[in-house]
């Protein structure tokens, strides 16, 4: 088939950024330049460590498809991660319009071909990875490569115009305060909870007085009801025996 009857794929490399335990996407754009409908199919030298999504379709004049392209999760680096060895093929062929998935098979068998002006195109893609950089040094160097020795300045030794020894002056008498502080917070928890263990207590001891002096006044009450019966017994007890005695 001539080019100008092929589809356009992008990017002409697949790069996917590396890391392990992870499922990692890249993307590729499939565009129709042509008046004429177009199927595809996407291959891979390692099929069981990509999944591409979808492999085969149609293209429609004028239109681009994408297809995701999916590298498994990898429980250990390549050995070849700096140079991927794996490989992508994308292969396009003029179809018609109600082309089915079964047909896809018979399309792109290249023996249909053979002896024929018009073929398969094929567009060839490489694989790389994109690992991590290595984290930047927190040490900054001079112009003769050297590490600085210079030491990040504190806010205290920033607020001083950078003289260390007011910056350290002024550092000891914070934590002095803050120290006070601290220990003036302790002493007021602890007025704080003696003030309501006495609040307890004193109403602990209002509440034992009121008992004990309704019981009082139950046992006065009582004792009372009880004090005239007795002396009206006592009564007529002494006058029974009087008229007996007289009698």
């Amino acid at each position: 088939m001539a080019n100008n009857e092929a589809l356009t794929v992008t990017p002409s490399e697949l790069k996917f950024r590396f890391e392990l335990r992870k499922q990692i996407p890249t993307s590729l754009h499939l565009k129709n330049p042509t008046d004429k409908m177009l199927a595809f199919k996407v291959k891979t030298t390692s099929p069981k460590k990509y999944c591409v999504r979808p492999n085969t379709g149609l293209v429609a004049p004028g239109m681009t498809t994408e297809v995701t392209v999916i590298m498994q999760l990898q429980k250990e680096t390549p050995t070849d991660i700096h140079q991927c060895k794996d490989k992508f093929l994308v292969q396009s062929v003029p179809a018609s319009a109600d082309t089915s998935e079964k047909d896809f098979n018979e399309l792109f068998n290249k023996e249909r071909y053979v002896n024929k002006k018009e073929g398969i195109s094929e567009t060839k893609l490489r694989v790389s990875y994109l690992t991590p950089g290595p984290p930047p040094s927190p040490v900054p160097e001079n112009a003769e490569g050297e590490a600085a020795a210079a030491e990040p300045k504190s806010d205290a030794s920033r607020a001083y115009g950078g003289n260390s020894t007011a910056a350290v002056s002024a550092g000891a008498s914070g934590n002095e305060l803050q120290a006070k502080l601290n220990s003036a917070i302790a002493s007021l928890q602890v007025a704080t909870s003696e003030k309501k263990a006495a609040e307890l207590a004193r109403d602990q001891l209002a509440k034992e007085n009121k008992s004990l002096k309704t019981q009082n006044e139950m046992l006065k009450t009582v004792t009372d009801s009880k004090a005239p019966a007795t002396s009206k017994a006592s009564m007529i007890a002494g006058f029974t025996l009087i008229h007996i005695l007289i009698a």
